[in-house]
């Protein structure tokens, strides 16, 4: 039995003493110091006291600084435990090897006692480290071990600290210290603030709660950029180039009221026949295509180009091809097309059918479906596809938001669109060349038709023929009080619709107002006396009706795309400025709380605060 239990190691037992570790990130040279900088016995006694994990210990390195900001640590869970090592002391005698002489002192006078007592606070600091380690290898089998207790909880320190805001030559900060951090109260009367008036010299402003934001150290390595390789240019200079970053695209984009139009692309483009192959024939097929059509939108060109071609050279390289047939328009009746070069399409009015009409697709959100159940299908494709440029009405495809007048195959909004009542001159910043009602009520139709799809119906022509018939082809002071409906005769989203309307016609009025300086605000619109009993309501028993929601087919979705910056209609990457000019927002100046219900005085009131503020934001006065 005594020779079995010979060959294992001893046992010892761990007394249930709760034992917290502090890793103190810096070599301890001062005890006290390093006390000091976790918040002295106080700040260790609640680590102690504390034992839930929520506690943490705080490193200040500088103690008396109060703008110094702790270092955090973070508190792990352990299961360590704290081990008493008894060794025997070493006199530093020593005597020859494999004698049995007396010991002597050693002639280097190399010693592990210490020549002084060390302070107290330094008692660790004074014994050696070499020395401690040779007292373990000398007396291999003489040190006892006795266990102390259990850590289970370590707190280690892995933040870096923020930066600290120098009071050094801060007046204010030095009569702080002096008379209010003291925390004596005969001090504490002789602190005052500095009452005289104006701008003083050092004024201490207020530091930010923290400096830094990064908590944790980040290796940098410091490498350098594995796509930067050296180069020698012309002039023998070694530099450094990214063969890695695609070269920037030189599409020309153009405002609506440039006075020219680019004739050619950039001179710095690399010539054709230096291109690869496949991008070379896209750049001819393109070409082939603007001949036969003079306007595009970057949908429908690459709908029409090499499906083939495409998936050698990746669809981000669009706009590589874009640069070489033509330029684009970033605003106007033309936004984010791309032109032939040359050709001017507010010259004349056979481009009214390649204008552009943009708005926001957003997808209506999926329900969750349970396993197995088969969808009841939808009115609108999902998926790419060489007529995803073509708007019929009945469907949609989620791979742009641009549409040109010539894609609209919807026999009501192509029958708006086909009027011969044009305008005699372009309206570059919205209309194009046709009137604004037109305009205004096929992007309003079409935008309401656009919602209904995405909500998963399928809307009906025979909604929008009342609207059709009541609003002309050009809106004016003189019949804009004829367009609306009697009283109780159209249901509430077909009233905000056709507000819709009337602001999107509005609209393009007031920007030709403002470009031809002051004007008489009531003068042009012509106000007159109340129709009363002709179809507009002049009591306050439907006042709230048009602000109910509106259904399928109200005007709220579908959203022309018109002061934020957005994304390429197509999904390609095209770098275009695709930001700038005139937008399309006909909802800003939103009237609708005067088309059913608040009265003929209340929607002349609108429309005057519409006006003027209008006029306000291009610095006019108001007549």
């Amino acid at each position: 039995m005594d020779q079995q239990s010979s060959q294992h190691a001893p046992s010892y037992h761990v007394p249930r003493l709760p034992v917290v570790s502090v890793e103190h990130p810096f070599i301890i040279k001062n005890v006290d110091k390093a006390i000091e900088m976790l918040g002295g016995l106080p700040g260790i006694n609640a680590l102690v006291r504390d034992d839930t994990r929520d506690t943490r210990a705080t490193l200040y390195l500088r103690p008396h600084d109060p703008l110094c900001k702790p270092i955090i640590a973070k508190n792990i869970m352990t299961n360590d435990f704290v081990l008493k090592l008894t060794v025997p002391k070493r006199t530093g005698l020593k005597r020859k090897r494999g004698t049995s002489g007396s010991f002597q002192e050693s002639p280097q006078g190399h010693s592990c006692l210490p020549t002084s007592p060390a302070p107290e606070s330094t008692a660790l600091a004074a014994e050696d480290t070499n020395c401690m380690l040779r007292r373990l290898r000398d007396n291999i089998k003489a040190y006892k071990i006795q266990p102390v207790g259990s850590i289970y909880q370590t707190h280690r320190f892995r933040g870096i600290p923020d930066f600290v805001y120098s009071t050094t030559n801060s007046t204010f900060m030095k009569k702080m210290k002096e008379n209010i951090l003291t925390f004596e109260y005969e001090k504490l009367k002789n602190f005052k603030f500095d009452m005289s008036k104006g701008p003083q010299l050092n004024t201490d402003l207020i530091p930010p709660p923290r400096w830094s934001h990064i908590t944790v150290p980040f290796n940098y390595l410091y490498l350098q950029n594995p796509g930067a390789k050296p180069t020698v240019d012309p002039l023998g200079n070694v530099t450094l180039k990214n063969d890695q970053v695609a070269p920037p695209a030189q599409n020309q984009a153009v405002l609506c009221d440039t006075q020219k139009v680019p004739s050619g692309p950039a001179d710095d483009l690399p010539p054709i026949a230096s291109l690869e192959p496949a991008m070379k024939r896209l750049v001819d097929q393109a070409r082939l295509l603007l001949e036969e059509r003079p306007i595009w939108t970057r949908r429908a060109l690459r709908n029409r180009l090499s499906e083939a071609d495409w998936n050698i050279i990746g669809s981000n390289a669009a706009r590589y091809i874009y640069q070489y047939v033509g330029y684009l328009w970033a605003s106007g009746p033309w936004r984010d097309a791309i032109v032939k070069f040359n050709v001017d399409p507010r010259e004349d009015p056979k481009y009214r059918v390649y204008q552009t009409m943009m708005f926001i697709i957003e997808p209506a959100p999926r329900k969750p479906k349970a396993r197995g159940v088969q969808s009841g299908g939808s009115h609108r494709t999902k998926f790419r596809g060489k007529e995803s440029h073509i708007f019929d009405g009945k469907s949609i495809t989620l791979d742009g938001k641009v549409w040109q007048v010539c894609d609209i195959t919807d026999p009501q909004l192509a029958s708006i669109l086909s009027t011969s009542n044009l305008r005699d001159e372009c309206h570059v910043f919205g209309d194009g060349w046709f009137r604004n009602g037109t305009w205004a009520k096929a992007k309003m139709i079409m935008k309401s038709k656009l919602r209904c799809i995405l909500d998963g119906s399928l809307p009906s022509d025979e909604d929008y023929t009342r609207l059709i018939a009541i609003v002309p082809d050009s809106i004016d002071d003189a019949n804009r009080h004829r367009i609306y409906y009697a009283k109780n005769s159209a249901p509430a989203w077909e009233i905000q619709l056709l507000s819709h309307v009337r602001n999107a016609a509005k609209k393009s009025e007031v920007d030709e107002l403002t470009r031809t300086g002051p004007v008489d605000i009531v003068g042009r619109m012509g106000f007159g006396a109340d129709p009363d009993g002709n179809g507009y309501p002049d009591t306050d028993e439907d006042e709230d009706e048009d602000e109910e929601d509106e259904n399928d087919h109200g005007g709220e979705g579908g959203d022309e795309n018109e002061n934020e910056n957005e994304d390429d209609e197509d999904g390609d990457d095209d770098g275009d400025n695709d930001d700038e000019g005139d937008d399309d927002d006909d909802d800003d100046d939103d009237d609708s709380s005067s088309d059913a219900s608040s009265g003929r005085d209340t929607d002349l009131d609108a429309e005057v605060d519409s006006y003027v503020q209008e006029l306000d934001k291009a610095g006019l006065p108001a007549g």
